[in-house]
């Protein structure tokens, strides 16, 4: 049956999905100190990496969704090019890091780390990243976000923030507030 536009049902939903419903924005608000402990209040950079994780690849690696696997190993693992690291394509893996030329062919850098807003040169609180994940609205998928938090002048040990992948109708932009030592959703479904 077609409708006003002369569409039918069907072919409205492909374009909807053509249209990109799995194209997310991250928007990372951060306070005006992050990557704060006690050894250093003034903070530091706050690498981080967004991880677009496939119902398979969970399945597969249920370390990943669930919060098992550590920030601080997660990020010792990349750094070491560790083959126990979930095999997670590029094109998937979003990062905001400095530049580490060993690093350039397993993510797709965005950025550089966080910083506080009161150490930002342009003062703004907000860093945007889009990505793009290949399964909206799968339940049994996620959005694995990565921050690699230090206490003490080590890695500390931190969950991911785990959300799963808003469907249609969902929020296209996900909010997650940056503290001193923590990542929080602000509207995740």
């Amino acid at each position: 049956m077609l409708n006003r536009h002369g569409l039918t049902a069907s072919a409205a939903a492909l374009l909807l999905v053509a249209a990109g419903c799995g194209n997310y924005t991250i928007q990372f608000e951060v306070a005006d100190v992050i990557n704060a402990s006690e050894g250093k209040p003034s903070g530091d950079q706050l690498p981080v990496d967004i991880v677009c994780v496939t119902s398979d690849e969970a399945s597969k690696y249920p370390d990943l969704v669930d919060g098992r696997l550590r920030s601080d190993k997660w990020f010792e693992r990349r750094m070491n090019n560790d083959p126990l690291l979930p095999a997670i394509p590029a094109s998937r893996l979003y990062s905001l890091r400095p530049e580490i030329e060993r690093l350039q062919s397993t993510d797709t850098r965005r950025g550089d780390s966080l910083v506080g807003a009161k150490y930002r040169s342009d003062g703004k609180r907000t860093v945007e990243v889009s990505i793009e994940h290949p399964q909206p609205g799968n339940g049994s998928a996620a959005i694995v976000i990565y921050a690699w938090f230090k206490e003490q002048g080590r890695s500390a040990n931190k969950p991911p923030l785990v959300i799963k992948p808003p469907g249609m109708f969902g929020p296209k932009t996900l909010q997650i507030r940056v503290g001193a030592n923590s990542l929080e959703c602000a509207n995740c479904p």
